[in-house]
């Protein structure tokens, strides 16, 4: 099945687990949020998250955040096994993001030097595409964000 939610959603706890189905929503903001998504399909366009995130994406597809609106999440523990995590905007705190063999797609708030990486792979390539020419000088550390890949493929990229 399907589920669209249009009007923006505000909870202290979220859960939401996809099997096969699909799930889009326009804006969601939420203390704690837990995501795990089978061989389904889940997009949120506006994530706001205060306190802690993690996701787990099986064969599915992930979508987290859209550019031209700035998602906040604190805390992201996120693991891509085969299939696809896309996520857009600003992470803040200690941030863990691992990928198997799927793909996982960061494009993130600010320039690389607003984040302190620490990255580990095996077989698998993190890719940091070039660096935000904005005019953003901010020194400010947004986040830590540790990035970990077996066999798949990460690539991080900076907006502004």
């Amino acid at each position: 099945g399907e589920c669209r939610i249009k009007t923006p959603l505000t909870a202290g706890q979220t859960t939401i687990k996809i099997g096969a189905g699909a799930l889009s929503a326009t804006q969601l903001q939420s203390k704690r949020l837990n995501i795990k998504i089978g061989a389904g399909e889940g997009i949120i366009d506006n994530l706001q998250v205060t306190e802690k995130c993690t996701t787990k994406v099986g064969v599915g597809n992930l979508e987290l955040g859209k550019t031209n609106i700035v998602s906040n999440i604190h805390n992201l523990n996120s693991e891509t096994a085969m299939g696809n995590t896309e996520i857009t905007g600003k992470l803040t705190g200690n941030n863990t993001l691992k990928c198997s063999t799927g793909n996982l797609d960061l494009t993130l708030a600010g320039r690389k030097s607003n984040y302190s990486f620490s990255t580990n792979t095996t077989m698998g390539d993190i890719t940091f595409e070039k660096d935000s020419q904005s005019e953003n000088t901010s020194t400010e550390n947004y986040g830590d964000v540790t990035l970990k890949c077996s066999m798949g493929a990460i690539t991080v990229d900076f907006m502004n």
